[in-house]
């Protein structure tokens, strides 16, 4: 049975460089063999790892709630969002070398995160509204407000779940931690605590606060 929690947990974890095979491996037959198969078909090793770090947050959260084995009943929307029946909402997302899991305590849950890199911001002014695009071009640190918008406009779509289907400058996210999408109202908080990263999820249902919970897979050691 699920143990609610009082609010959201953001789960995360760290990676740099390739794990040795045989780590990377035994990390791997923690997961449902489904899930094996599609991370291994990565020809990436960053996204592999990216992948498997993800799946491997969220079987951490599910063992916190005493429920692991409920990983192997991630079912899909039509838009290809993830979800477990009867089980609290999930959010993955990952930049750079950093991999995070949001798991709601009730409603629906977005995250998103990216790491603060160079870009041509120009070629995005079609994804935000005049005032967000006005406010990006007037910034004393333009790729910042780009980065604190796009997390944001993310975050509330995939907790929306319809993904690329909706258009990123539809979402106005300027004004405050509030923004509506067809009608639904969707809360928005900051996740200020990865440097050089910018971080922000998304609910239905507002938030006061959330927990972090790092986990270090990395340095986990192999049984011997």
């Amino acid at each position: 049975m699920y143990i609610q929690q009082t609010a959201p947990v953001i789960y995360y974890t760290y990676y740099n460089t390739p794990l040795p095979a045989a780590h990377f491996s035994w990390l791997l037959k923690m997961l449902p063999e489904q899930m094996r198969e599609k991370i291994c078909k990565f020809r990436r090793w960053e996204d592999a790892h990216a992948s498997l770090l993800g799946r491997l947050l969220l079987l951490q959260a599910l063992a916190k709630a005493n429920c692991e084995q409920a990983i192997n009943n991630i079912a899909y929307t039509n838009y290809g969002r993830p979800y477990i029946p009867g089980m609290p909402d999930f959010s993955i997302s990952h930049s750079g070398h950093l991999v995070v899991c949001a798991v709601g305590a009730t409603g629906r849950i977005g995250i998103d995160v990216e790491m603060h890199a160079p870009i041509q911001v120009a070629e995005y002014c079609n994804q935000f509204s005049a005032e967000e695009w006005c406010n990006i071009q007037h910034a004393g640190d333009p790729e910042l407000v780009f980065y604190k918008y796009w997390t944001k406009k993310e975050a509330i779509l995939k907790a929306d779940g319809r993904g690329i289907s909706l258009s990123l400058s539809s979402l106005h996210v300027a004004e405050n931690e509030i923004a509506c999408l067809d009608g639904r109202k969707w809360y928005v908080n900051t996740v200020d605590v990865f440097e050089n990263y910018s971080c922000h999820f998304g609910s239905d249902i507002k938030h006061h606060q959330y927990a972090l919970m790092k986990v270090d897979f990395v340095g986990a050691k192999m049984p011997v």
